[in-house]
């Protein structure tokens, strides 16, 4: 028996490839593989220990120096890159030359690309154009909110409105907000250019650049601003009901499962346009003037506008309405074609105004029921006490100086802060009754509230506190129990729903609290001119401070109301809560509710997904 050739293969496969005539670099490279596939079949270790013979003189055996390691050819450098992987060897068990292979290397193919994409991002949605449109829709409501600081600056700065102006207007500009069901109504039942959903998110897409572009080039008046703001508020509240809608229709007759995964993963792309954008808000204020930012964010509403096309839906037309709307003692038949079409759009409008009398008329009655209007009624009273956010966002800025770049950190934290909130209560405080949680946690608000005097007063540089840290954690801690005593008032709503007319009511219950975050917002701007506090002069505001944080306690007087509520088992509860609690408590992450500063959160939230 002979025994293989001893040494390494280097200068053989050196002299067998550049010994072969060749015309190109590439044959020269087959050559090279061809040698490398031949010499597979040895074994490669080290010279020294190929055989060994025993005492006795048996034949030799090969030695294996390590059991199970994988050695690499010792041209690895020059060998081609092809063939690196398929011509790794393993020893394999004592007694046995002939090497194992390797199985190859995994590669990262479009198909593993797709499956990660469709299983994990899209929690197994299948990737198409009007998914992307629909998810573009949500992502755009929060990367708006790259221009709230620039809003606020561009009010505060350059129109010199006080605190009180200001958070007079921040009040109206929520109003849009207040009148969400007519949006919803409108889009079901009155189509625009033959389409319910495409023509409703393209004209709002071109409101909200209009508004922005205003903002950027013809606002300069607190007038014009205003309606400048406000137009941009109502596209971003059409759009945000339009894409609801849609939704909802996809998950319809769909296992529960898949109607959360769709809807959580619209509203997880809404929270994570806000906190991509909470830092860049502040920090591209320093590098560019608020014009300009209003100027870019224009452009995010146009991509909803370009991409409406992609939501797959039959045109719609009037001899789709129903024949029992054609006005009796007519036939068609008789009548031309422009008759024809003006007879069906006249019923079709007397039919709509009944239908909207017939809606609008249950609603009411609905909501005067005992089980919905008590409660409802306390909640819209707890949210509508007075805030001195907007008098404080003074004080920060003209007062303590805080730059634009220190601001958007701290919407980072309080962003941060609510997915805590969030987590605190589905893990700790879902079970608890809404009536302790509410009591409790308004408590709890004042003394942490009162803590801005410590501010104020300059008794955090006594305790050696800096400013800045002191700011950042009151911001974390407040926010965190705004979210928990938040969150209750979201399962109070779902659990006022009847059976059947579910979305209509918590639409409307929605619209009631942002109402009240109005209300709330025109009194504090009401104390902050009686008390005399301005962009210079902060000498009461420790007083509305201290007012606005002691009449959250007012609404207390009225906590016996949510015994009027209906009660519902913990089974219930969790499965008819568990959607829009979760949506509606994402949707806060990128914006200021009531007129806030963008720094810090009260205990009290409203629906608003975004003003400026």
């Amino acid at each position: 028996m002979q025994a293989p050739t001893r040494g390494h293969l280097v200068p053989r496969v050196s002299l067998f490839a550049f010994g072969i005539p060749i015309g190109s670099f590439r044959s020269l490279q087959r050559a090279v593989h061809l040698v490398c596939l031949r010499s597979s079949d040895r074994v490669l270790t080290h010279p020294e220990a190929w055989w060994c013979s025993s005492s006795s003189g048996r034949e030799k055996k090969p030695v294996l120096q390590r059991r199970q390691q994988t050695r690499s050819m010792p041209w690895r450098r020059w060998r081609p890159a092809s063939s690196r992987w398929s011509m790794r060897r393993q020893e394999t068990a004592s007694g046995s030359h002939r090497p194992k292979r390797l199985p190859k290397r995994r590669t990262w193919n479009a198909n593993r690309l797709s499956t990660f994409v469709r299983d994990r991002v899209l929690q197994g949605h299948e990737p198409t154009p009007e998914l992307a449109a629909i998810l573009l829709v949500y992502l755009v409501q929060g990367v708006v909110g790259l221009s709230r600081l620039a809003t606020v600056f561009f009010l505060k700065d350059e129109l010199q409105l006080s605190p009180s102006q200001l958070a007079m207007l921040s009040g109206i500009q929520i109003l849009p907000w207040t009148i969400k069901p007519l949006y919803g109504f409108l889009s079901d039942a009155v189509p625009l250019f033959g389409y319910h959903r495409r023509s409703y998110l393209s004209i709002a897409g071109a409101i909200g650049a209009v508004s922005w572009l205003g903002l950027a080039t013809w606002a300069h008046t607190p007038f014009q601003a205003l309606v400048c703001t406000t137009m941009a508020s109502l596209a971003v509240a059409v759009s945000d009901v339009v894409a609801d809608g849609i939704v909802v229709e996809r998950v319809r007759g769909s296992p529960q499962e898949r109607a959360g995964s769709l809807q959580s993963l619209c509203w997880g792309t809404s929270a994570l346009g806000g906190l991509v954008t909470s830092y860049f808000s502040g920090s591209l204020l320093e590098r560019f003037s608020p014009r300009q930012i209003f100027a870019i964010t224009a452009v995010f509403p146009l991509m909803i506008s370009a991409t409406s096309f992609f939501i797959a839906e039959r045109r719609s037309t009037v001899d789709d309405m129903p024949a029992e709307w054609t006005p009796a003692g007519h036939h068609e038949h008789r009548l031309g074609e422009r008759t024809q079409w003006a007879n069906k759009a006249s019923c079709y409008g007397q039919q709509l105004y009944r239908d909207a009398q017939e809606l609008f008329g249950k609603l009411w009655y609905a909501i005067r029921q005992p089980s919905i209007l008590y409660p409802t009624a306390f909640v819209f009273l707890w949210q509508s006490t007075p805030s001195a956010e907007t008098a404080f966002f003074y004080y920060m800025t003209n007062g303590l100086h805080f730059q634009p770049e220190f601001l958007g950190r701290i919407r980072v934290v309080s962003s941060a802060a609510m997915l805590i909130g969030v987590f605190v209560y589905n893990r700790f405080l879902q079970s608890a009754p809404i009536k302790s949680v509410l009591r409790w946690s308004t408590i709890l608000s004042v003394p942490l509230g009162l803590s801005q005097l410590i501010l104020v007063t300059g008794w955090n540089l006594r305790l050696g506190i800096p400013n800045t840290w002191f700011v950042l954690g009151d911001a974390a801690v407040l926010t965190t129990l705004g979210q928990v005593a938040f969150m209750p008032t979201l399962v109070l709503a779902a659990r006022l729903c009847p059976p059947g007319a579910e979305s209509v009511i918590f639409a409307t219950l929605m619209s009631l609290y942002n109402a009240s975050g109005v209300l709330g917002t025109e009194l504090g701007a009401l104390l902050t001119q009686a008390l005399g506090v301005t962009d210079k002069d902060f000498r009461n505001l420790w007083a509305l401070i201290t007012i606005c944080n002691l009449s959250s306690l007012l609404p207390l007087v009225f906590i016996d109301f949510l015994d009027r509520a209906p009660i519902a088992s913990d089974e219930d509860t969790a499965v008819d809560a568990a959607v829009p609690a979760i949506s509606h408590d994402l949707e806060a992450l990128d914006g200021l509710e009531q007129g806030q500063s963008p720094e810090r959160s009260s205990p009290k939230k409203s629906d608003t997904r975004w003003h400026p």
